[in-house]
């Protein structure tokens, strides 16, 4: 099972950047379909895409922490992108919870 950890930062980060997302909205998203794919413009870590509690779709980066299935995000945004809808939307009903795409 995939999860996220938070810490002051990254959740320090969230409230300044996008205070519409909560670390619980970001978490909420591993209930349906997940989708996880390479970090863009060859950023490190990788890039999860998931419906949350609200029914947005959110864009999670997120690096490894060394520990199995556990992932810290660096942020989280509403995904307002054409390309993260169709990434998600073309993706997700072939791949269950926590699958690599």
């Amino acid at each position: 099972m995939l999860a996220f950890t938070w810490d002051d930062e990254n959740v320090a980060h969230l409230e300044e950047y996008h205070p519409e997302v909560s670390p619980d909205d970001v978490d909420s998203i591993w209930e349906l379909p997940t989708v996880r794919m390479a970090n863009t413009r060859g950023r490190s870590g990788a890039l999860f895409l998931g419906i949350d509690r609200h029914g947005r779709l959110l864009a999670v980066p997120a690096d490894p922490t060394g520990q199995e299935g556990v992932w810290r995000p660096r942020t989280a945004h509403v995904a307002e992108s054409e390309w993260q809808r169709k990434a998600y939307y073309g993706i997700a009903d072939e791949q269950p919870i926590g699958e690599e795409s």
